[in-house]
């Protein structure tokens, strides 16, 4: 790749990000240039604490709109506390409070190569979850894919998958990306589900590579480029 096109795509995963309101502004402001002196950091700062964002992103059943500082009170920690919830959560820390989730929304807002957004469901405007793309590079345009489904009533109704399409497509759409990967616990089988449903295919296995339960368990890792995105109908 060209180093006019890396920068372009670089450009245009930054203006991704200050869409979604983690750099830079909250759902339905964008930050008027990337050369201003504020920088999108500083503008970011300026806005935590704010009241929740708007959608950023529109499904049947959800919205997805941009994680902030007020959801660290509601449901977010507790969901980080219950043991089947974070089974397959490898980065898991044991307790979680609120105030971790606040530091964790902060530094979010921060950074420049993640796009994570909260999970709301429609119905009832109530935050079920969270979805992510990290490691976002601007140069192998690549992207990992995370997912947290929290609230127990949101389980089985084809939320995650829906979550995911959406994410999928606004990173192969909007940011350009070619390809989005993901890695779980070899008995994770609702996250191995969803990749399949996603469209990801298993691209390998690390032996014993995660310790979990007292036991080293092998993670497998799956992905899917911009060519083969076919995601399984609903």
């Amino acid at each position: 790749m060209s180093h006019h096109r890396a920068d372009a795509f670089r450009l245009a995963a930054v203006r991704g990000l200050c869409a979604c309101g983690l750099v830079g502004g909250r759902c339905g402001q964008h930050r008027r240039g990337l050369d201003e002196g504020t920088g999108p950091v500083g503008a970011a700062k300026r806005i935590a604490g704010m009241s929740r964002p708007s959608a950023f992103l529109r499904g049947a059943q959800i919205t997805l709109r941009a994680l902030c500082e007020a959801d660290a009170d509601g449901p977010y920690a507790a969901w980080l506390n219950e043991a089947d919830i974070c089974a397959g959560n490898s980065h898991h820390v044991f307790p979680y409070g609120p105030e971790a989730a606040r530091d964790y929304i902060r530094a979010a807002r921060q950074r420049q190569d993640s796009l994570q957004l909260a999970i709301v469901r429609t119905a009832d405007e109530v935050h079920v979850g969270n979805i992510a793309l990290n490691q976002i590079h601007p140069r192998h345009r690549s992207a990992e894919f995370a997912i947290l489904l929290g609230d127990r009533s949101a389980w089985g109704k084809g939320i995650a998958s829906e979550a995911g399409r959406l994410l999928l497509a606004h990173g192969f759409s909007a940011l350009g990306l070619h390809r989005v990967y993901c890695g779980t616990f070899a008995d994770n089988a609702g996250m191995i589900a969803l990749a399949g449903r996603l469209g990801m295919k298993e691209e390998g296995r690390r032996s014993e590579a995660a310790w979990k339960d007292g036991r080293f368990v092998d993670v497998v890792e799956f992905g899917v480029l911009r060519s083969e995105y076919r995601p399984m109908p609903v």
